[in-house]
């Protein structure tokens, strides 16, 4: 599965996709919110809920070690 393929999905089918395949790397976490990145076939994903409401906001993908999206995780894993 490419990135592309994975943002086709339905958030379900997403979610679904994750659960199954993916490897949860690093949870961090702010007053309103709780970051998930997970490791997906080729590349990570970023998930974005909302604590209070207990709703995912956003997912993004990144295929680069590289992404300055990684930054605020770097701290919490080992990326090679």
């Amino acid at each position: 599965m490419t990135p592309s393929q994975f943002h086709e999905l339905n958030g379900d089918a997403q979610m679904l996709e994750i659960f199954h395949h993916a490897t949860e790397l690093a949870v961090r976490e702010d007053a309103k919110h709780r970051y998930h990145l997970y490791q997906l076939h080729d590349f990570y994903v970023d998930e974005i809920w909302h604590k209070e409401d207990c709703a995912r906001l956003v997912i993004k993908t990144l295929t680069s070690v590289n992404s300055a999206m990684l930054l605020p995780y770097l701290d919490k894993i080992d990326v090679k």
